[in-house]
């Protein structure tokens, strides 16, 4: 069965993180990320008739996300569609771990040959 739910998510830990590495424009490359603890709340059919998220009957009715960007001068820029649901916070540091090492990766083979 499905159940209508309402989705709260709060902050446990955020944090950005900036490269030794410019872009074309000179900008300083980075990261940003936070990790969410959440619930997703039962509603009635009328409180749902504005929107909802769907749970079936037996999923988890709390979840840890993470979310992350990439930032140009400390900015976000890029995909707004980028969260993960991860079992444990020590799940959330390591894919938040693995996306700045990647973010780094492709940024300095990115703007490996523009001119300082």
């Amino acid at each position: 069965m499905t159940i209508k739910c309402d989705r709260k998510t709060t902050p446990i830990d955020t944090g950005r993180e900036a490269f030794d590495i410019r872009d074309k424009k000179s900008r300083v490359v980075g990261y940003q990320w936070e990790i969410r603890a959440g619930t997703y709340t039962p509603l009635s059919d009328q409180e749902a008739r504005w929107g909802y998220y769907s749970r079936e009957e037996g999923d988890p009715m709390t979840f840890i996300e993470v979310w992350g960007s990439p930032t140009r001068d400390g900015k976000r820029y890029g995909p707004a569609f980028n969260r993960v649901v991860v079992a444990s916070i020590e799940d959330a540091q390591a894919v938040v771990a693995k996306r700045i090492r990647n973010a780094r990766k492709t940024n300095a083979k990115r703007f490996a040959k523009v001119p300082a």
